[in-house]
């Protein structure tokens, strides 16, 4: 029941197309616009990238003919770092209750997802 807590609180404190990135669905790290509008994070769609000819946005599909200057979009890292933060004493916070706090791996890509601790939690009850 706890990892459904968290993930309601997340659901409220993130909302599906502002701070997530379409690629790893998970709040922005590095976030960066790219010409078409759209938002991911820096790793994400420089790795995207790199494994195609033609450069081109994930969700759009609006071709590229040169490789688009990136840069950390400020706000929009404003906002994710806040959220990350937030979601971040919940979950320490949640597995400290739990007794499961040795369970957290950050992803080292990614270093706000806590899947496992989810995974672990779900299989003890």
């Amino acid at each position: 029941m706890l990892c459904l807590y968290v993930a309601v609180m997340a659901l409220a404190l993130v909302s599906e197309d502002s701070l997530l990135c379409p690629v790893c669905l998970s709040v922005f790290t590095k976030p960066v616009s790219i010409p078409c509008g759209h938002n991911f994070c820096m790793n994400c769609i420089t790795d995207y990238w790199s494994t195609l000819s033609v450069l081109q946005c994930p969700l759009c599909k609006e071709t590229f003919y040169t490789r688009p200057l990136l840069r950390v979009n400020p706000v929009i890292d404003e906002m994710a770092e806040k959220v990350k933060k937030s979601l971040q004493e919940m979950l320490l916070s949640s597995a400290e209750r739990a007794g499961h706090e040795d369970v957290l791996f950050p992803s080292s890509r990614h270093p706000f997802l806590y899947m496992n601790f989810c995974l672990f939690h779900k299989n003890k009850e």
